[in-house]
């Protein structure tokens, strides 16, 4: 089974919130927190590790501003 699963961050002074997307359908958003420009991205795991995922990353992008929805369906 394969599902895609963008997620939206955007940090901005109004801290709009974090939107979770699978398969095209937003289904979960929550408010942003600012992150700290000294800590590490982790995919698959906590910063700090201990927690790993339990399945498969096939495939990460990242890309430097906030894709639409549209842009997401495309995906």
């Amino acid at each position: 089974m394969h599902h895609r699963i963008p997620t939206r961050w955007t940090f901005t002074q109004a801290l709009p919130p974090r939107v979770l997307n699978v398969n095209g359908c937003d289904v979960r958003a929550w408010p942003g927190e600012r992150p700290s420009p000294s800590l590490n991205v982790a995919l698959g795991n906590r910063p700090g590790g201990g927690t790993p995922f339990k399945g498969r990353i096939d495939a990460v992008r990242v890309y430097g501003r906030v894709l639409s929805a549209a842009e997401l369906q495309q995906l």
